[in-house]
């Protein structure tokens, strides 16, 4: 498996620097509206014809075990992988949170960062998952067309699959460290475990 990795960012010159420095590929794309910015990455993705994208936001992290997983998915040839919840980690506080999932009307719904997409549903999409109409919203805008779509798909729990992918709140994310619904603080030595570089 080969990986390249496509990264969008808005700061200009500081953010080009910090990742090329690293050797990835680095596009600007404004953030005014996430959902183009998103497909600006895929479409990145189309023209190296990846046969499979996996997302992943800035402050998003999965660990070693699950990328394995992910990458036997791929040569089952499963067109959508998701997970249905996800661990917090936050920066200023040094806690660390795990989210059960959703359990409202989105039971059931995959987590957008570490979601799985083979070629086959891009194509179909024309390399464009986020609908410019839920500018923000990028999560539900993928889960919506999933909807219209027939496909072979894994969606499995993290902590039930011993698996681990995590968030990292500080203080410029979007979306602050709090206690959302279906979430408790749990003890960070499993973590920490996994990401010694990360948790103190």
């Amino acid at each position: 498996v080969e990986v390249q990795v496509f990264i969008v960012g808005s700061e200009g010159q500081k953010s080009r620097q910090m990742v090329s420095g690293h050797g990835f590929r680095y596009h600007e794309y404004s953030n005014s509206n996430l959902s183009h910015k998103h497909n600006h990455a895929c479409k990145q993705a189309r023209s190296w014809k990846a046969d499979y994208c996996l997302f992943l936001g800035s402050d998003d992290v999965i660990s070693q075990d699950t990328y394995l997983f992910l990458e036997s998915e791929m040569k089952k040839g499963t067109d959508f992988v998701g997970f249905t919840d996800f661990y917090f980690y936050d920066m200023q506080s040094d806690k660390v949170a795990y989210w059960g999932g959703y359990r409202d009307t989105r039971k059931g719904h995959t987590v957008g960062a570490g979601r799985l997409v083979s070629r086959k549903l891009m194509d179909r999409w024309r390399w464009e998952p986020f609908d410019s109409r839920h500018r923000n919203v990028l999560d539900d805008s993928m889960q919506q067309k999933l909807r219209s779509e027939k496909y072979s798909s894994t969606i499995v729990s993290l902590k039930e699959k011993g698996l681990h992918a995590i968030d990292i709140k500080s203080p410029v994310n979007m979306t602050p460290f709090q206690l959302w619904d279906n979430t408790e603080y749990i003890d960070r030595s499993e973590l920490k475990q996994v990401f010694p570089w990360m948790i103190k």
